[in-house]
């Protein structure tokens, strides 16, 4: 149960960095524009 707490958890941080990382390329067109 450990390891599958440790490997969903390092599968969790990833996705919200890579979240984090579309609206970041998002902001950065709006003040392009």
């Amino acid at each position: 149960l450990d390891r599958l707490t440790g490997v969903a958890a390092l599968l969790r941080f990833p996705m919200p960095d890579l979240e984090d990382i579309s609206p970041i390329e998002d902001a950065d067109d709006d003040n392009d524009c």
